[in-house]
């Protein structure tokens, strides 16, 4: 079962995810907690069981449709991962459409259709709204899986799991997992290659039948709908969907170590460790230490001011950045406390966690430290009820979790009343020093003996996560394998970019092309976010990420300066920062690599998916290396990877592939597009990009690249 939450927002090329170096040198006061009077959300019961939510808001002539299936975490044993695929499965046919229909369906409508797991996730504009809840209701009731989608869909599962075996991240993830719920528990499994293998094609139908019904359903409705239209909507399209026996799961009981325990994961090409400190808790969501374990993991690790990174990283310099993380559950909620730092202080790194973690549960916090604290929480409280989906998401939350009625109204108050004595007890709770499990992903020559002082047990795991017995016998290594002939480059770099830019359109159309604005959809946890990268002849460049209505991010360069605002406020972007925001701003960019003199080579071929590549390197003016792949034989480009600061800490890699190329003024943008990162905090994550507008010469102004 994938736990992993998606933390940040990434930045690479054209593509807008902003990774944006936590800065902390200025904050502003902290404000008076706002009044908040929420809104109220409409409810229905069908025949079926299914629990519907409305949110009227008739701001913008749009209706977001998303739909959570509440079922007991799965055991999933030898077959890890079908949940997953059958999720993505839902979407690759129906009874009377094909895959390649139901996307074209979307198209035309301009709307947002994703499958998952636990659910679907629909949104288009208003006048759509019949027909996409029909084509949602089509997905849910009539699914129909083929051999040919599943088997797509399982090479792509494999591929990723391929890439996890050299990410530390990744790594640490997985082993976190094994040792703290064990293989037995639903929490505990692992995909690997075996067990997607051994799933088929009926197991997930089986799955599908068995998991897929509404009287385990909370259906929320949000937008430019009324709860009369609604009800109408959903009995038509949803009320002949049938209810069903859904099994439900007993799991033993997950505890703490009964002391402390040092996990190692030898990785001799590591020149960094990735630590993790974690224990499990028992933190149901909405219980009584919910919101006091929220102010208490803020204090102690939620971001650029919490105790960890300042230690960390503004003391010792240990770490780009040092957090933690509370997380309920209703059925064992966790604690983890986490950085990568330099092989030579992982020790030291470890010593200051746990005075830290100490500091927290054995000590009151200053007054002071605490106002601060609710004040920021209030305020991220008060500009969330900005978004109707939140109503939805607290309507939904209330019933799921049989929280009182009144739980959300009273939210800031009950916050607000928090104490500096409900922290420490919050703390001396969910944070256990001496009952955790320290997992270490690094180097074992250089920093296992030094951790040996800080457990009486030290455990050997392997990367897949299965603890390695260790024996005193030397046993020779195996021969090393023949060497692979590399296939021999016989063209020069220009030779490779010239290719790319004719594959595109040529120079002759790109340079018509004064602007260009592009306009891109992912799903994130059952929301659309849409990405708007704009761009400006030579290198003006701004990208908003929106979630509905809400602006997440926005960052710009107008020539000379960068800025970059959050929901914390405007950063001015300086230094290497700032000169490789320039380059990455450039219209074009690898087009005009000569042009902008930046060095780039042509170093070698290798296989991209099926196809082969040339692979070109070139350099940032920070020093920072960008690695583009172009296909060896039609010259688009297929891949591009690089290195940046991770929001979380430490650096995060983003390799980002491209696909379906389309004309659009003479000029071919790819209109799907897959990004993996690699983040040393959060671990593996694969996003999926829809571009769902490509607009040129449309005038930007240069006032346009500002932000305020």
């Amino acid at each position: 079962m994938n736990k992993k939450l998606l933390a940040y927002i990434f930045c690479s090329g054209m593509i807008l995810f902003s990774f944006a170096q936590p800065r902390i040198s200025q904050r502003p006061p902290s404000a008076p907690a706002p009044e908040i009077k929420l809104g109220k959300s409409e409810k229905f019961t069908l025949e079926n069981g299914l629990r519907v939510f409305v949110v009227e808001n008739h701001k913008v002539p749009k209706v977001t449709i998303r739909l959570v299936l509440d079922y007991d975490p799965v055991r999933e044993g030898n077959m890890a991962g079908k949940a997953e695929i059958t999720g993505d499965l839902l979407k690759t046919g129906t009874a009377t459409l094909t895959k390649s229909q139901i996307d074209k369906e979307i198209d035309i409508m301009g709307a947002d259709l994703i499958t998952y797991s636990t659910g679907v996730y629909a949104s288009g504009l208003k006048r759509n709204t019949d027909k996409l809840a029909m084509l949602m209701a089509d997905i849910l009731m009539n699914a129909k899986f083929t051999q040919e989608e599943f088997d797509k869909i399982k090479k792509q599962y494999i591929s990723n799991l391929a890439s996890q075996k050299e990410n530390p991240n990744a790594i640490s993830g997985r082993v976190t997992d094994a040792v703290m719920y064990g293989e037995n528990h639903p929490y505990g499994e692992n995909m690997t290659e075996e067990s997607i293998n051994n799933i088929t094609l009926a197991d997930c139908e089986q799955f599908y039948k068995t998991y897929f019904r509404p009287n385990i359903g909370y259906l929320a409705i949000v937008g430019d709908i009324t709860p009369a239209e609604a009800k109408m909507l959903i009995n038509k399209v949803l009320g002949g969907w049938q209810k069903g026996e859904v099994p439900t799961a007993g799991y033993a009981e997950v505890m703490p170590p009964s002391e402390r325990q040092v996990i190692m994961v030898d990785r001799p090409s590591s020149v960094q460790s990735v630590i993790n400190i974690t224990n499990p808790i028992t933190l149901k969501p909405g219980s009584q230490w919910d919101i006091p374990s929220k102010v208490m993991n803020t204090i102690l690790g939620g971001g650029a001011s919490g105790r960890l990174f300042q230690n960390l990283r503004e003391k010792h310099g240990y770490t780009y950045g040092a957090y933690s993380a509370v997380n309920a559950d209703e059925i064992v909620g966790s604690f983890s406390a986490s950085a990568s730092v330099r092989n030579a202080v992982t020790d030291s790194a470890v010593m200051e966690f746990m005075s830290e973690l100490n500091r927290i549960k054995n000590t009151e916090v200053a007054e002071e430290d605490l106002k601060r604290t609710l004040a920021f929480m209030s305020g991220s409280f008060a500009r969330g009820l900005e978004n109707p989906q939140t109503l939805a998401n607290q309507a939904i939350n209330i019933a799921r979790y049989n929280l009182p009625e009144d739980y959300y109204t009273n939210y800031l108050k009950n916050l607000n009343a928090i104490t500096a004595k409900d922290v420490q007890s919050a703390a001396s709770q969910f944070v256990k020093p001496e009952n955790c499990y320290i997992v270490v992903v690094g180097n074992g020559q250089e920093v296992k003996e030094k951790l040996g002082q800080f457990a009486k047990i030290v455990r050997n795991f392997d990367i897949m996560g299965k603890e390695v017995v260790m024996e005193e016998a030397v046993v020779a290594p195996p021969p090393p394998p023949p060497p692979v002939m590399e296939e021999e480059v016989t063209i020069s770099s220009d030779e490779v970019i010239s290719r790319y830019t004719k594959a595109i359109g040529g120079g002759e159309n790109l340079n018509k092309i004064k602007d260009v604005q592009i306009t891109m959809v992912m799903e994130m946890q059952g929301q659309a976010i849409t990405s708007i990268n704009s761009f400006k002849y030579p290198n003006l460049s701004k990208k908003e990420v929106k979630m509905q209505d809400i602006t997440l991010t926005t960052k710009v360069f107008d020539g000379a300066k960068g800025k970059e605002k959050t929901m914390e406020g405007i950063t001015e972007i300086t230094g290497k920062e700032l000169e490789d925001l320039k380059v990455r701003s450039t219209m074009f960019l690898e087009t005009r690599f000569n042009e902008i003199k930046l060095p780039f080579s042509v170093t070698k071929i290798e296989e991209v998916g099926e196809r082969k590549a040339y692979v070109v390197v070139a350099n940032l003016p920070s020093g920072e290396p960008v690695t583009y792949w172009y296909d060896k034989e039609n010259g688009f480009k297929l891949k591009e990877q690089m290195r940046v600061p991770s929001p979380l800490g430490g650096m995060a890699t983003l390799t980002t592939f491209f696909d379906d190329y389309k004309e659009v003024s003479g000029v071919k943008f790819p209109h799907k597009i897959t990004q993996k990162v690699v983040d040393p905090v959060k671990g593996p994550q694969t996003l999926a990009f829809t571009v769902k507008e490509v607009k040129t010469n449309i005038g930007m102004k240069k006032k346009m690249f500002t932000v305020k």
